[in-house]
């Protein structure tokens, strides 16, 4: 997971200026939301662009843990 961060960075380093909270961002998503995150990347041009995708990464993963939060047998 650690590689696929550093490339995503370098990546989108080479698009744009990521700010030291925009790393962060990355650096925060988990393994899931960073495999959909990284299908994600050709749309990303702008630092906009990386906070919509990051913010629907994000949604994602928190309505599948809702889902599974709901759906898991006693």
């Amino acid at each position: 997971m650690e590689g696929q961060r550093t490339l995503i960075q370098f990546v989108l380093g080479q698009r744009m200026k990521l700010s030291e909270a925009d790393a962060k961002l990355i650096d925060s998503l988990e393994s899931e939301a960073l495999e959909d995150f990284v299908l994600r990347l050709d749309k990303i041009q702008t630092p906009e662009d990386l906070q919509r995708q990051i913010a629907a990464v994000n949604q994602k993963d928190q309505r599948n843990q809702t889902f599974t939060f709901v759906t898991t047998p006693d």
